[in-house]
């Protein structure tokens, strides 16, 4: 069981093991962290696998989903143990993400029935590109045993898993490495290379192998109440005799194989200082690819002076986060090998946005007392602390411009939220709104805030995000507004004769207008073209065109006539000419069939097999383009480019029609361009031009 802090504390020789859980949504990730919270005697046994104990805001025990990190730490056996409970939902990707700069192992939770699903292949491929030390749990193996699976059907399903997930690790997964577990998290059991069944098998059952471990557990969900009773007097369970008969397969199973026991033990031959292997600072390399390789888990564990003391800035500790502990904001920070943090120190905390000189308030470590502490070293929270989202925590006094470069030399994950609400509180309620998404803010990586003329804006990745902020704003007035589609205007060729007038004298400039649609930026230089305000927006014209003419494109560049948005995708020339005039650069520009540009990314919508006619109708409904199909063996993967503002509405209409199966992953790319169904963009057109003004309908009197 788990010794005491103060024991551990002074123990210079202990080990520490940071663990982020990553799987899919509804994947068991919650009811496992049951199972570390029974160990630790927080929930009894009967409760662990139902209690969701960190589940502890309303909308999360509503809708039954992890929405925040939460930190669990306990000390057992020699080493001190973090486990980093994250949302397994992609639109809380940032929580994940941003806990592998400060961990040593992933623990990658499978469904044994879904198998390895898109989202969880980004997971691990973004742990691996962390070198985060993969530890492979196959959960819910216990429903196909309930199913009446063969021993071969089953064999053959976590074969596909490991299979699968090897294609996406870096390193080596293998039962026999230790690194693979299969069990329940619902039963209360797991089962690892390191187990040992001869006392449940009634003999000595030699190398536990997978294949055996699989096949005697299958027997044992088998067997009827005479033959659990019996097993239950072998393996020293004691049983109430007025429930004889209701002894249940996962009891006898839980008692010789304990959850917690094959996952400790799978942990703990993980030696966190070889994470990285190869010590590389001695080789003559750069100091800063020296310095980016060693932020891999090494800081944590070896020495590493060129990068902790440069001798102007010392980094003491790493923030991926900040969470709430009884009501407090509390940065989630782990310290350097061989530096720690004392309450009452004053540090100086490095973020991208700026510097700040704080006080270390208070230091505790997330155990179920939340024990508070004087000295720190490793994983540990810190109030006290301005950190808006994550940072560094160098020593007070020292070099600003040197903490920055260090900051900027840790490998931190990139959060670019694709949809935008407006938030507009009431004037009594202003101050109130923006104080709590302040707080929720910090705590959340990829939420970004700002305001303007009493209005929030607010860039999330999705519905749940905006329903935890709703949920976070219960009580206050305000209303919210989705913003998420950006629009711009394109023209697709025209011709037309302006008149200028310059020094008292009038000259005539034809205009041609193109759609530079997949024009090349140096092929369009090498024809005298010029970029301008760093859109796809082209200019030529002779050194000595009129001033006015030049400012005259620029303006209709910035608020095209169309639509009244910036223009993007489009050339403009202008050359001398003799020929009369035919109107003004605005109604050129009219007459050269102006379109609407939207802003689009590149979706991957991957759901089970059984859902692919269903999901294939829906896409091609919707205002989205299908660009290609991936089948495997149980799931089949849509590559689909789709306008950003249609995403809500599309995972909400595919998650319903797969009963939640379905798993929608936008991509980081970003791009203007013409709505694939021209109906489409005929209805958004007009709406746009109607509400700015510049169409109205005729009324039938």
């Amino acid at each position: 069981m788990e010794t005491t802090v103060p024991d551990k504390l002074n123990k210079k020789d202990q080990r520490e093991y940071v663990i982020n859980l990553i799987a899919h949504v509804n994947h068991g990730k919650t009811t496992v962290m049951d199972n570390v919270l029974e160990y630790l005697g927080v929930i009894s046994k009967s409760m662990a696998g139902e209690a969701r104990l960190l589940d502890s805001r309303k909308d999360e025990l509503e809708r039954e989903m992890t929405m925040k990190l939460s930190p669990v730490s306990l000390f057992v056996g020699g080493a001190k143990i973090t486990f980093l409970d994250t949302p397994g939902h992609l639109e809380f990707k940032s929580l994940t993400e941003s806990t592998f700069i400060i961990s040593d192992i992933s623990l990658v939770i499978v469904d044994v029935m879904k198998g390895v699903t898109e989202r969880l292949r980004q997971l691990v491929r973004n742990s691996s590109d962390n070198r985060c030390a993969p530890l492979i749990l196959i959960n819910k193996i216990d429903s196909l045993f309930k199913l009446g699976s063969s021993g071969d059907e089953i064999e053959h399903r976590v074969s596909t898993i490991i299979q699968n997930l090897r294609e996406v690790v870096s390193v080596p997964i293998d039962w026999d490495l230790g690194n693979i577990i299969i069990g329940s998290a619902k039963d209360n059991w797991s089962i690892g290379y390191r187990s040992i069944a001869n006392r449940i098998v009634g003999k000595d059952v030699g190398k536990l192998t997978m294949k055996k471990a699989l096949r005697i557990v299958r027997t044992v969900y088998a067997q009827r109440s005479a033959e659990l009773l019996k097993l239950s007097e072998r393996v020293k369970r004691k049983v109430n005799p007025g429930l004889k008969d209701r002894i249940q397969p996962k009891d006898i199973v839980s008692h010789e194989f304990g959850f917690f026991s094959a996952l400790h033990a799978s942990i703990v031959s993980i030696q966190p200082a070889d994470l990285v292997g190869e010590d590389i600072s001695a080789n003559e390399t750069s100091l800063a690819e020296s310095d980016v390789y060693s932020m891999y888990n090494q800081i944590y564990h070896k020495e590493s002076t060129k990068w902790i003391s440069s001798g102007r800035s010392t980094v003491l500790a790493v923030i991926c986060s900040n969470t709430l502990v009884e009501g407090t904001i509390t940065a989630i920070g782990r310290t350097l090998h061989g530096q720690s943090l004392s309450v009452g120190d004053s540090v100086m905390v490095v973020e991208s946005t700026g510097i700040s000189e704080c006080k270390i308030e208070n230091l505790i470590y997330f155990t179920k007392t939340f024990d508070n502490i004087e000295v720190a070293e490793g994983l540990v929270g810190i109030q006290g602390l301005g950190c808006k989202k994550k940072g560094i925590i160098c020593a007070s006094g020292g070099d600003p411009e040197e903490a920055k470069k260090q900051l900027n030399q840790l490998k931190w994950p990139i959060f670019t939220p694709l949809f935008t609400d407006v938030i507009t509180p009431a004037a009594e309620c202003y101050s109130s709104v923006i104080e709590r998404l302040t707080r929720l803010s910090r705590c959340e990586p990829g939420l970004f805030l700002s305001a303007k003329q009493g209005k929030i804006i607010v860039r999330s990745d999705g519905v749940l995000q905006m329903d935890k902020i709703k949920t976070d704003l219960e009580g206050l007035n305000f209303t919210t507004e989705d913003q998420s589609e950006v629009y711009q205007e394109t023209v697709t060729k025209g011709y037309g004769v302006v008149k200028t007038q310059a020094d008292n004298e009038h000259k005539n400039y034809a205009i041609y207008l193109s759609c530079a649609e997949d024009s090349l930026e140096e092929e369009m230089e090498r024809n005298g073209y010029r970029r301008l305000f760093g859109r796809e927006c082209y200019v030529k014209y002779p050194e000595n065109a009129p001033h006015m003419l030049k400012m005259s494109i620029s303006a209709l560049l910035q608020n095209g006539p169309f639509l009244q948005e910036q223009c993007n995708k489009i050339a403009v020339e202008a050359v001398p000419t003799e020929d009369l005039p035919t109107g003004t650069l605005s109604q050129i520009y009219l007459e050269s069939n102006p379109r609407l540009l939207t802003n689009h990314t590149i979706l991957y919508v991957s759901v089970p097999s059984v859902y692919a006619k269903a999901t294939n109708t829906t896409l091609v409904k919707c205002a989205s383009h299908i660009l290609s199909t991936n089948v495997e063996e149980s799931t089949i993967c849509f590559e689909v480019r789709i306008p950003v503002a249609e995403i809500k509405q599309l995972t909400n209409v595919l998650r319903t029609q797969t009963k939640g199966e379905a798993d929608i992953l936008p991509t980081q790319t970003l791009y203007y361009t013409t709505p694939d169904k021209i109906e489409h963009e005929q209805a958004l057109t007009l709406a746009l031009r109607e509400r700015k003004g510049l169409f109205r309908k005729e009324r039938i009197e």
